[in-house]
Parts: structure tokens; sequence; C-alpha cells
């Protein structure tokens, strides 16, 4: 995770421009650079997803706390 943050910041300090865009423009182009970064895992997403859904970090009490 670090690593992906650090790989974001350094393609906006080597980005030049970003300073010329608008701030609506600029979030978009940002949100752009964050998915193409993710994009190498979109294979994997539907399994990551499922492992996310089934752990639940809480004991299950009542009616099933942890259900969606």
């Amino acid at each position: 995770m670090d690593d992906c943050l650090q790989r974001l910041i350094d393609k906006i300090d080597t980005d030049g421009s970003l300073k010329n865009l608008t701030p609506s423009d600029c979030i978009s182009k940002l949100i752009r650079f964050r998915l193409d970064m993710q994009a190498p895992y979109i294979s994997t997403w539907p399994q990551a997803l499922s492992i996310q859904v089934s752990a639940c970090p809480f004991p299950v009490r009542g009616s099933g706390i942890c259900e969606l």
C-alpha cells in the first residue's frame, strides 16, 4: 500500500501539467492515474472482494452481524 501511494506521489510530482488544470480536471486526472495503477490487478478483483466480504473481525451473535 505504501509503495502504491509513493508511486502516485512520484507521478504527481513529475507531471507538471497538473498545475495548469482546473481543480475539477486535476481531480479527474489524479483519479485516472490511480485507476491506471490498479488495472494490472483487475483479473483478481473478484477473489479479493470475496475475501473481504467473507472475512469478519467480529464474533457472530444473534442474527449474524457479518452478513451483507
